[in-house]
């Protein structure tokens, strides 16, 4: 193992011994630190990462027991070995309870035959636990990349679904108005008929772009500039909240144009007002309101608002949307609703 990143302190109040051993270890490759008092221990810990403590038990002022303790909580990775020239059953026990000694070792020792082996071991233990550290650490790592990646996977299959769910939605009401009104010559259905494709292809177009998150102000300024250029529009303001939401801005909007398609010789000449608004139901409400003109009584109009809410509504349920279109005696409104999904 390498163990250029290793490093041994020795800690004895005797200086001969520490003199010795640092005649002893000069052809070692970890480096050494040395004290001769706990405190001085402390703070070399302080000021180095130390992979493994040699401490004699009895020192003055603060004995060997006292400093390994201090040496749990500045550097608990620290790999603990124990010099002792006797220790009573007790004092075993309590230092064994305190911290976790990786050996003792009894005097005397010999630094060539035993103690260089013994810190060699504590050194590859020191080692072991830092490598399985740090594969602990990159496996969570890599989980946590795996669960993104799962959850765009699954996001993915559930647009997926949705999408097709929608599409499946409206094919199946474009098919039942065909069946229904095929054989027809009434112009309004014969139109209807006529631009079912258009309207199936400029649905699937939208459903080829994935829900985005994005604030809600934004998501209003968006559909706005893509309808800017099929009709004409007067802007009512909205105190819209600061929040943030998953949406499909090409779907919603491809709703609108669809509508307008439907509803184009109503629609072709007036201004109409955009007008969203924040729904007490957690929705956003956009709506496209013209002004109620005669030519909006007719029949025609209404056979074309019911295909709106028929075969688009159908459409943008099974998508979590709403589509609707009305009429009474004072306007004309087109409203897409938008549950607020944060």
């Amino acid at each position: 193992m390498n163990q250029q990143r290793t490093s041994v302190l020795f800690v004895d109040d005797e200086i001969q011994v520490l003199n010795a051993l640092k005649r002893g270890l000069l052809d070692q490759d970890y480096a050494c630190f040395f004290a001769s008092s706990g405190k001085d221990a402390i703070k070399v810990l302080e000021k180095q990462k130390i992979s493994v403590i040699v401490t004699d038990m009895r020192m003055p002022e603060m004995n060997g027991l006292q400093l390994l303790r201090e040496v749990d909580l500045i550097s608990p990775k620290t790999v603990k070995i124990v010099l002792t020239g006797y220790m009573q059953v007790n004092q075993i026990l309590a230092t064994v309870n305190s911290v976790h000694i990786f050996r003792f070792v009894t005097k005397p020792w010999d630094l060539q035959e035993e103690l260089i082996g013994i810190i060699q071991q504590a050194i590859d233990y020191y080692l072991l636990e830092e490598t399985n550290e740090q594969l602990t650490i990159d496996l969570e790592k890599k989980n946590e990349a795996y669960q993104r990646i799962l959850a765009t996977i699954n996001n993915k299959v559930s647009s997926v679904n949705r999408y097709a769910t929608i599409i499946g939605s409206l094919g199946h009401e474009m098919l039942a108005f065909a069946n229904e009104y095929g054989q027809t010559k009434a112009p309004v259905h014969r139109f209807l008929l006529s631009i079912q494709t258009a309207i199936f292809d400029a649905v699937i177009k939208a459903t080829s772009t994935d829900e985005d998150r994005v604030e809600m102000k934004v998501l209003v300024e968006e559909v706005l500039d893509k309808l800017k250029p099929v009709v004409n529009l007067k802007v009512i303001d909205a105190n819209l909240p600061d929040v943030t939401m998953k949406a499909n801005v090409e779907l919603i909007t491809a709703y609108f144009r669809v509508a307008l398609l439907v509803l184009r010789d109503e629609t072709k000449h007036a201004s109409m007002l955009y007008q969203p608004e924040h729904t007490i139901t957690q929705r956003i409400r956009i709506t496209l309101k013209t002004p109620y003109t005669e030519m909006l009584g007719s029949e025609a109009t209404r056979q074309r608002i019911q295909y709106i809410n028929r075969v688009m509504g159908s459409s943008a349920r099974a998508g979590g949307l709403n589509c609707v279109a009305e009429m009474n005696e004072k306007d004309l409104t087109i409203t897409v609703l938008v549950p607020v999904e944060e």
